[in-house]
């Protein structure tokens, strides 16, 4: 596909999924996929996009906490505040949505056992974004053990 006034590459961009893809497939073949009318994966136990996404952020607050050694400054626990409670807004949307569709039903059980596994490493983090020294926020999102693999 010729873009006007750009270096030819890469026209689409791929995403982290694509790591579960191990085959070249046709056009045809990936849109029976997409629309759920075919399947081009081997990978059977794949995790949830919207849980690895999730995941991906909490660990980034686990990090960015860390980061910040053994004091946080107002400024810091406000923003870190804000992050927290962002991802409890996510989860709400995310527990509202997959409640609300069909397209999840094989798997909303383990669904819902991640999403409540993350809320709790959440309301571990609580007393560190507000200013209390909270040592166990550093090893597994607040948690006091990490918690178990997300596809157990």
């Amino acid at each position: 596909m010729e873009v006007k006034g750009e270096e030819q590459g890469v026209v689409v961009c791929p995403g982290p999924n694509l790591a579960y893809f191990d085959k070249e497939v046709s056009l045809s073949e990936m849109v029976r996929h997409i629309y759920g009318n075919g399947d081009v994966l081997s990978v059977r136990n794949r995790p949830n996009m919207f849980i690895n996404e999730l995941k991906m952020y909490v660990q980034h607050l686990r990090e960015g906490i860390a980061a910040c050694g053994e004091s946080l400054t107002s400024v810091q626990q406000k923003k870190w505040k804000t992050f927290r409670d962002n991802l409890y807004e996510g989860i709400a949307y995310y527990e509202e949505m997959f409640a609300n569709t069909g397209f999840f039903w094989t798997e909303i059980n383990v669904i819902n056992r991640q999403l409540r596994i993350i809320r709790i490493c959440l309301q571990r983090s609580k007393s560190r974004t507000s200013g209390k020294d909270d040592k166990a926020l550093k090893n597994g999102f607040g948690c006091r053990r990490q918690p178990k693999p997300f596809l157990s």
